[in-house]
């Protein structure tokens, strides 16, 4: 069995190499986008697993989960972007 002091250093670990690997400019190239539209008073909609987002747009849908436990949240989230995207095609395709 895994100790708890192992198990963060491992994780944090982890998380190190994965941070470096991140694109700083699109990163920015997203954030600055969502940014904008909370300035012009556009409204905000984001599935995501917490965090900044959750906290910055006008309606999140999070799923709580343990870490690296995520299946179940991505099968709702793949059911709310089904239901989302059949609304918009009813409402706007067939208008």
């Amino acid at each position: 069995m895994i100790t708890s002091q192992d198990f963060s250093h491992e994780y944090l670990e982890y998380l190190s190499k994965l941070m470096v690997q991140l694109d700083r400019q699109s990163i920015a190239k997203f954030a600055d986008p969502l940014l904008d539209s909370r300035e012009s008073g556009i409204t905000t909609f984001f599935l995501s697993n917490g965090g900044y987002l959750k906290k910055n747009c006008d309606l999140n849908i999070h799923i709580p989960t343990k870490v690296g436990e995520y299946g179940l949240a991505e099968d709702w989230y793949m059911l709310v972007c089904g239901l989302v995207d059949s609304y918009f095609r009813k409402k706007f395709l067939n208008a």
